[in-house]
Parts: structure tokens; sequence; C-alpha cells
């Protein structure tokens, strides 16, 4: 079972239960944070900078996973581009 925990992320506290870093077929990268309620928040970024926002999911006990492509392209209303 899954349950929202609060991560920070750059200075940014933000709620998920689970955190995916995907890699777009196109070569760009992002963090999907998934809630409990449904949502989805998208947030993109170099692969560097979503691997640290990867590692700060993990260390603060989310459970995460890699993904190749997502179903949710960059400009889907549920995106969110730099936060």
């Amino acid at each position: 079972m899954l349950w929202d925990t609060v991560v920070m992320l750059d200075g940014e506290a933000l709620t998920s239960c689970q955190a995916v870093y995907v890699i777009r077929l196109d070569g760009l990268t992002c963090l999907q944070l998934e809630c409990t309620a449904g949502t989805v928040l998208i947030r993109e970024g170099d692969p560097l900078e979503v691997a640290n926002w990867y590692q700060a999911c993990h260390d603060a006990g989310l459970p995460v996973r890699v993904q190749v492509n997502t179903g949710y392209p960059a400009s889907s209303p549920i995106s969110e581009n730099n936060l």
C-alpha cells in the first residue's frame, strides 16, 4: 500500500507516493511524482538534476523506479515544467 510522503526538491516541499525517473525516447529526462489521489507532477531537468531529485525521493523513503518513455508528453496539461 502506498501513502503520500513529503519530499524536499530544491527547497520546495512536494507530496508524492512514488517517484519515477523517466527517460523519454527523444532523450529528455524528467521526474514523475505520483500521489495517492491520482495526480501526477512532472518535473523536467537535465539528467544529473533529475538524478539528484530521484535520490532525494529515495532518501525520503518513496518507492522509486526508472521508466523509458512516458504516457505524459511535456505539453500535457498535467505537466509542470521548472517549478
